[in-house]
């Protein structure tokens, strides 16, 4: 009988264990995909000021899809961004 018991009580400490691992690894995508979301959002106004002071009518969108995309590529999604932008144009 206690053998059973002292099994069940690493089952349980495993998975509590496992729960709060998991859940901090998520914690954490989040925040990350949020702060890059907000830097690239930010990016995106900048550069598309600097485009326009240059007489430059170009610029990218902010909308779900863009921030999406920076949420998850981070600067390369940026940059993909502006490329596929200016590859439109030509």
């Amino acid at each position: 009988m206690q053998r059973e018991t002292g099994m069940l009580f690493l089952l349980f400490i495993f998975g509590v264990v496992l729960v709060i691992v998991l859940f901090k690894s998520k914690i954490e995508f989040l925040i990350n995909m949020v702060l890059r979301m907000m830097m690239g959002t930010i990016g995106i106004c900048f550069v598309n000021s600097i485009l326009v002071a240059q007489g430059i009518e170009f610029g990218i969108g902010i909308n779900v899809f863009t921030l999406l995309t920076l949420g998850t590529l981070g600067f390369p999604g940026f940059i993909l961004l502006y490329g596929m932008g200016f590859y439109k144009i030509l």
